[in-house]
């Protein structure tokens, strides 16, 4: 009796179970999802871009105290200029050069980095752009999925009234196996026993269930599908 009801279960379910899929499959549910998705990687974006601009300031810091460096070079070379010999003055001039040699470096160096920060800064404007434009359409999905799952949810009730009554016949045991499958979106999972085979997988599995199942009602795993079988 209760593998009767079990079924009968089971055969109202699958109506409501198809509208179901049909709302989750829905487009305001997959456009909604979509922009979630979207704005996710955008806020991944966003950490790796402060990431590398954590990199570029502190490249800006050595930077100003490489600067630092050469200025007080300057002032020493500057302080400790004095031409006695032709030797000293083309010393000096060595000296000179490699400051120079330095200054251009830096001044390579700090327009690199200024530009990498300027780049930065401008994808950081675009991505937050982007991700205000998603989280408005992702608000305008999300309200058009509320109203649909409203009016799914009027259009089931009487569905779920009549599941609701046929479950308090049914052994526990069953319900629960069956939703487990329904979970796993193995639909229907209840099948018969035809002919030696699965009635959802096709399988022959009349060595692994057949003893199992010897009198009307008997139920058995399919062990190739997990489904539930049963003698009719």
């Amino acid at each position: 009796m209760s593998l009767q009801k079990m079924l009968e279960y089971q055969k109202t379910d699958l109506v409501y179970y198809r509208q179901e899929k049909e709302l989750r499959e829905s487009e305001e549910r997959k456009r909604a999802v979509l922009c979630k998705n979207k704005f996710i990687e955008c806020n991944n974006s966003l950490q790796e871009l402060s990431k590398a601009l954590s990199g570029y300031f502190a490249a800006m810091q050595k930077l100003a105290a490489k600067i630092t460096e050469t200025e007080e070079m300057k002032e020493q070379l500057s302080a400790e200029a004095e031409f006695k010999t032709e030797d000293d003055f083309i010393q000096y001039e060595n000296q000179l050069q490699e400051y120079e040699k330095i200054v251009n470096e830096l001044s390579k160096e700090f327009t690199k980095v200024t530009k990498s920060i300027a780049d930065a800064a401008a994808q950081n404007r675009a991505i937050n752009d982007k991700m205000d434009a998603l989280n408005r359409e992702y608000m305008n999905s999300t309200q058009a999925f509320n109203k649909k799952k409203t009016e799914f949810e009027t259009k089931t009730q009487a569905i779920r009234a009549t599941l609701d009554n046929l479950a308090k016949d049914i052994e526990p045991n069953y319900l629960k196996q069956y939703m487990e499958l329904r979970k796993n979106k193995k639909m229907p999972a209840f099948v018969p026993y035809m002919d030696k085979n699965c009635g959802a997988c096709g399988m022959d599995i009349f060595i692994e269930v057949d003893k199992k199942l010897q009198n009307p009602g008997d139920i058995a795993e399919c062990p190739h599908c997990g489904r539930i079988v049963y003698k009719k």
